[in-house]
């Protein structure tokens, strides 16, 4: 798959496990590339039923949900891609939930670091060939002015916008 068919493709993220400052980081860097809405659609995080977050200078919520079951269908189908920002010890069983869940997912990244190495071969041995998967230990996924999977490229507006993140381009980080 390459960059431009990416770039064709809806950037629904399932943000499972629950980390604010990343979730934030990539709401701003959806309105700084001119999205008319976050591609965050849920989080799946037990406790809540919604977090609050900024887009822009407009307070939006979040929708959080205790597992993908209970995900609506109107928001299941657009989960194309998954941030898990769950600990190492919980990441791997999340993360084939996750993609026995959504099947036609493109991909995800795995956020934890401490996942166990046979974790974490089982997971890329199952996936390479259909997925792309990033992770354990990663600081995401970037296809500039597109698509942040995760804290790579700064967390702070000021950074996304000095790194010139949101302006398309044709290679991915």
């Amino acid at each position: 798959m390459t960059i431009d068919d990416f770039k064709k493709r809806a950037p629904g993220i399932l943000l499972v496990g629950n980390h604010p400052a990343t979730a934030q980081s990539i709401l701003d860097f959806d309105f700084l590339s001119g999205k008319k809405t976050p591609s965050v659609c849920a989080i799946l995080t037990d406790g809540r039923n919604a977090e609050k977050f900024f887009f822009g200078r407009t307070e939006v919520l979040i929708p959080c949900y205790p597992h993908a079951r209970a995900l609506p269908p109107h928001i299941k189908e657009k989960v194309k891609w998954m941030l898990n920002v769950q600990s190492g010890r919980r990441a791997y069983a999340s993360t084939k939930i996750f993609f026995d869940f959504f099947p036609d997912a493109y991909g995800g990244v795995i956020f934890a670091e401490n996942m166990p190495e046979r974790h974490a071969v089982d997971l890329i041995r199952t996936y390479a060939d259909s997925k792309l998967l990033l992770g354990a230990a990663s600081v995401g996924f970037l296809l500039p002015g597109f698509l942040k999977l995760g804290t790579v490229g700064g967390v702070d507006p000021s950074q996304i916008e000095a790194g010139a993140l949101t302006e398309g381009g044709s290679v991915a980080v």
